[in-house]
Parts: C-alpha cells; structure tokens; sequence
C-alpha cells in the first residue's frame, strides 16, 4: 500500500456515505411531518433519540477501538448497516417502528467517527494532523453538500420514498470502497509519541524547576509554566462542545420545516441545507493556520448573531428574505466547519487514552438536549427558540475562553 492510498485514496470510501445522510438530514424531518403526519415535538424526539444513540455508540466504539487495536472493521460495519437502516426506514410506515429504526441506524453511523479520528492520528505525523483533519472534513462536508444539491432536484423525481431508496444505495458503494481502500496500520504509534513529547516536555519544565530552586522568582515562574503545559482543558472542551451542540441543535432541528412553511418548497429547504453546507466545506481550507482555540471562539461568536439575523430577515420581503436566509445558512455552516476542525484537532490532542470517544459525546448529549428542548420551545414560536439558541452560543463562547491553547 503506498503512500497515496494511505494518506488521502482511503477518505473517499467516506464520499458515498455522507452524501446518503445529508440527503436523510432533511429527508427524515420532512418525511416525518409530510408524510407519517406527526408534529414538531416529534421531530425533536426523532433527533433526540438519534443522538441519545450516538451518545452511547461513541463511549462503546471508542472504547473497543483503543481495546482491540483494529479500525477498519468499526468503518465497514459502519457504512453496511447504515445502508441496511436506511432500507428499513423505507419501509417503516408507523411513528413508532420509524422512531426505533431511526434509533438504531444512528448508533451504527457512529461507528466509525472514533475509528477514524484514530487512523488519522496513526497514519499521519503529529504536525500533520491538523492538515489531515481538514482535508477529512473537508471532503465530507462537499460529500454532504451534493447530497442535499441531489435533493434540490431529485424531490420532483424521486420523491420522499425514493430518496431514501437512493440514500440507502449510497452506503452500501461506501462498503464497498472501503475493502479494498482501508487498511489498519501496521503499529500504532503516533499517539503514543504525542504522551511521550508532553511527558518529555514536563520533565523538562521538573528539572529546570529543581535545579532553579535557590531563585525563588524564577522557580514560580517554573512551577506556573509547569501548570500551563500539564492543564489540558480536557473538562472546559467537552463543556464547551456540550454548549455549542446544545445551541446548535435549538436553532437548527426545526429550521427545515421553518422555512416548508415560510417558502412552502421542499426543494427550496434543500437548497438552503446545500448552501449551509457548501459554507462549511469552502470554510474548511481556510483552517488552516488559526489556532484551533481561535477557530472556537470565532464559530461562537459568528453563531451567537446567526439567529438574531433570522428573525429579522424573514420580515423582508420576498425573494430578499430568501437571500438572505441564504447568507445566514451559509454562514451557519461556515462556522459549523470550523468548530468541528478544531474539535476534531483537539479530541486527539487533549483527550486522555481510553476517552476518545469522549468529544463526541458531548456532541450528542447536546444535541439531544437541543432537539428535546426544541420541540418544547416551538409550543411558543419560533422567535423564542432562536433567541434561546443565540443566548447559548454566547455561553459556548465563555466556556471556550478557558481552554487553553494547544
């Protein structure tokens, strides 16, 4: 396997499973109220229980990853029984069945999120991974991206039942890309070396400490910059990710069935999730060189506007409020990107062996605390439930100010 398979062929396996499930992120909430005739509060449920799933499957897969040693296996099963759920789904007529199968096809989606953050990091030098992480992400939010531009069109073809038949089609291409393109390596190392230069580093700082004991000056200063290098911000990054997903998912859970009723188009809802998604992926380049703390506090600070925006843009008139729903998507999922790069960064940085799975997590865990909470809040209007969401963000952006830079 040469070098070119290994560092950048084997991503693509992932391009078929994305687009299938950025069909299904608009799919599933317009088929839920279109089509099974259920309300908002279900559509939080529905997401909710997704994550509440993701949650679970994170802890355990993270967990088997670093126990058994092997990846690959976690991806496959990933991509073939995300594919299979989906067919169920198409066949799932009744609210309940749909909410179980729903359920289930998200603990195996979570499969290979930890599997591969760690064949990142084990593929790819250490200085390297930040521009790894990018390109992974990258590739999935333009596969996620064409998804949703499938859905623009396909709607008026294909239907709801038949974009989930097309969804489900597309992971099972994933499983077959990955046989032959992803490969556990050989020694798992990587990581290992990354402990190993921080606790090299520490003892650094422990023997210029000791030995400038008799300047008591120099020696705080010492045992300070001794606290600084050991503090990862491990709990204010999982509290703040919590946050960030929480808001998150407040503002954006019912946002497809806001604009059904606001430009009464399923295509158009489609086009807008393409354009939030197009935003992250051309964002994602543009990582680079920020440091991954900076790229928190920036996705905090653009989103804690977004909603507030929103509100008022829809009061113009029309297209203009289509516009700029348009711009504020974008944006949206702009800031998503960049947040998610340097979450992604800094689960490997500062998660301790055996907690991988940890920042994903909290992900989900916000995310169903934002789905539940959104079904709740929409009793009163939307308005209300923006304005929370943006409250939140602003609350993600404090948490982020105690993480300290890596």
């Amino acid at each position: 396997m040469g070098y070119y398979e290994f560092k950048k062929l084997w991503l693509t396996s992932y391009v078929p499973q994305e687009m299938a499930f950025g069909v299904l992120s608009v799919l599933v909430p317009l088929y839920a109220v279109s089509v099974l005739g259920q309300n908002l509060i279900y559509v939080g449920v529905l997401r909710a229980f997704w994550s509440l799933s993701i949650i679970v499957a994170s802890i355990v897969f993270g967990r088997l990853c670093d126990r058994y040693g092997k990846y690959k296996p976690f991806v496959t099963l990933s991509f073939l029984l995300s594919g299979l759920s989906t067919l169920f789904l198409l066949s799932s007529e009744n609210a309940l069945i749909f909410l179980v199968v729903y359920t289930i096809q998200a603990f195996f989606y979570a499969a290979f999120r930890p599997a591969t953050n760690i064949l990142i990091a084990e593929l790819n030098p250490r200085e390297e991974w930040k521009r790894v992480i990018a390109v992974y992400t990258f590739i999935k939010a333009l596969a996620w991206a064409g998804g949703l531009l499938v859905g623009v069109f396909a709607i008026f073809y294909l239907e709801y039942r038949g974009l989930f038949l097309f969804s489900g089609a597309l992971s099972l291409i994933s499983l077959a890309l990955s046989l032959p393109l992803i490969h556990d390596p050989p020694i798992l190392l990587e990581r290992r070396i990354a402990l190993l230069d921080k606790s090299i580093n520490i003892i650094d700082y422990v023997s210029r400490l000791l030995s400038s004991s008799h300047n008591p000056g120099y020696s705080q200063y010492s045992a300070q910059g001794l606290i600084r290098l050991t503090k990862t911000g491990f709990t204010n990054f999982l509290l703040g990710s919590f946050i960030f997903s929480l808001a998150t998912y407040m503002f954006s859970t019912q946002l497809p069935i806001f604009f059904k009723e606001v430009f009464l188009s399923s295509s158009v809802v489609f086009g807008l999730f393409f354009v939030s998604s197009l935003g992250g992926a051309v964002a994602r380049p543009l990582a680079s060189g920020w440091s991954v703390v900076r790229l928190m506090k920036i996705s905090c600070v653009v989103r804690f506007v977004l909603p507030f925006l929103l509100i008022a843009s829809i009061a113009l008139v029309y297209p203009y409020s289509l516009y700029a729903s348009h711009v504020i998507l974008g944006l949206f999922g702009a800031m998503g990107a960049l947040f998610d790069i340097a979450g992604n960064h800094l689960s490997i940085e500062a998660s301790p062996e055996g907690k991988s799975g940890f920042y994903f997590a909290s992900l989900s865990l916000g995310s169903v605390a934002g789905a539940l909470i959104s079904g709740v809040t929409i009793l009163y209007n939307f308005q209300t439930l923006f304005i929370a969401s943006g409250a939140l963000f602003a609350l993600a952006l404090l948490t982020s100010l105690k993480v300290p830079e890596t």
